[in-house]
C-alpha cells in the first residue's frame, strides 16, 4: 500500500519538474522572440525615415530640374514631404541638398550646367551621397 502512494508522488514530482522546465524554456524563447520583434520594428522605422529623407531630396531635384531655380525648392517641397529641407550653394553651379527625417540626415550634391546657351542640364554629382 505504501508503494502505491509513493508512485503517485513520484509521478506528480516528475510532472511538476517537466512543467517547470517547459515554463522556463518558453519564457527564454519568448524573450528572444520579443527582442527580434523589437529589432525588426526598429529596422522598419529606420528604413521609413531613410525613404522619407530620400523623398525630400528627390522632390528638390525634380523641382530644380523642371524650373531651373534651385532657391525655391526647399519651400516648395517641405510642405509636401514634411521633412526639414535645406539647400547650400557650393559655387560654380554646384549645390548640396539636405533632408532630415527622424534620426536620418541625408545630403547629396547636384550640378547645374549651362549647355548651348539657354538650355540648363541638372544632374546628381557622382559619389555625393552622404548619410549622417
Amino acid at each position: 500500500m505504501v508503494l502505491v502512494h509513493s508512485r503517485g508522488f513520484t509521478t506528480l514530482l516528475v510532472t511538476s519538474l517537466l512543467l517547470g522546465a517547459t515554463f522556463i524554456l518558453v519564457l527564454a524563447l519568448y524573450k528572444n522572440v520579443f527582442f527580434h520583434m523589437k529589432q525588426i520594428q526598429n529596422e522598419q522605422s529606420y528604413r521609413s525615415s531613410v525613404w522619407q529623407a530620400e523623398s525630400g531630396l528627390e522632390c528638390m531635384f525634380a523641382y530644380i530640374k523642371t524650373t531651373h531655380n534651385p532657391w525655391g525648392s526647399p519651400s516648395f517641397c517641405q510642405p509636401i514631404t514634411g521633412n526639414p529641407l535645406s539647400l547650400e550653394e557650393l559655387g560654380d553651379g554646384h549645390f548640396r541638398l539636405h533632408s532630415i527625417s527622424g534620426y536620418v540626415s541625408l545630403s547629396r550634391e547636384l550640378v547645374l550646367v549651362s549647355v548651348q546657351g539657354e538650355e540648363i542640364k541638372v544632374s546628381w554629382r557622382a559619389g555625393s551621397w552622404y548619410e549622417h
